[in-house]
């Protein structure tokens, strides 16, 4: 494939990088390809953990990592010590990324890695979106994006490299499911973990919990609604210890 060659090409130019790493769809495929072009040694994935962060998904991508035999670097981030993220404005993502990105590129540049590459794809809509703006400011590279791979063909190649993120659904940090103005705080965010981590048991997989006041609001697919039925009265009793209610939102995640 073209764009694969490209990507690879890409990278063997550059000879030495950091990575962004989440353990998602993305950072997974674009570090099997860094460590195939360049090396072990030539290639250090970052992982930054904070309250904004499930710990299911930390424990995820430090299990990808050591099973692709990554040398994982996670690097401890505090939302306090963030600033405009916990008034959460319209544009908290800008001040999240900005904050985050710099501390990687700190851990990186101190490591000999004067190259930082994330994720984003050539799906992903640059537009003006805060976070992009972040990326473009500090200089990270998005080499998948560069190279013309879509997240279509991110999860084909995955798939066939036998990686196994190509099928993991999308996951965006847990300050998304505060509405935007409302603060952010750690009990919010703990108990928007709580819920989802509840609901993943169940073996929901693509779903979010969003907070409006104090109800859980619960975006699932269409394809999940018979296992919310068959576990309704389970997911009212367990949520409604820390929600005041609980509400199905009618347009189904895609």
């Amino acid at each position: 494939m073209d764009e694969e060659r490209r990507l690879l090409a890409w990278l063997k130019e550059k000879g030495r990088v950091a990575l962004a790493f989440s353990g998602g769809v993305d950072s997974t495929y674009l570090l099997s390809v860094a460590l195939e072009a360049l090396g072990r040694e030539n290639v250090l994935p970052l992982l930054v953990q904070a309250q904004l962060h499930s710990r299911r998904e930390g424990s995820e991508a430090r299990e990808y990592a050591a099973k692709l035999g990554a040398a994982l670097q996670i690097l401890p981030m505090d939302i306090a010590d963030v600033p405009g993220l916990v008034e959460n404005p319209p544009d908290r993502c800008y001040h999240c990324k900005n904050t985050l990105f710099r501390q990687i590129l700190r851990a990186a540049e101190n490591d000999g890695f004067p190259l930082l590459l994330d994720g984003t794809n050539a799906s992903d809509d640059a537009g003006d979106r805060p976070g992009m703006r972040a990326l473009r400011e500090l200089s990270v590279r998005s080499p998948l994006r560069e190279c013309g791979l879509t997240k279509a063909e991110i999860r084909r190649l995955s798939r066939e490299a036998g990686l196994f993120t190509w099928d993991k659904p999308a996951y965006a940090c847990l300050a998304t499911r505060i509405r935007t103005g409302e603060e952010i705080t750690l009990q919010k965010l703990k108990q928007t973990e709580k819920a989802e981590g509840f609901l993943f048991g169940l073996g929901f997989r693509d779903f979010r919990v969003r907070m409006v006041d104090n109800t859980a609001k619960l975006e699932l697919r269409e394809a999940d609604l018979p296992l919310l039925l068959e576990n309704r009265e389970k997911i009212v009793t367990e949520l409604r210890k820390d929600y005041d209610s609980v509400l199905l939102n009618l347009e189904v995640r895609k």
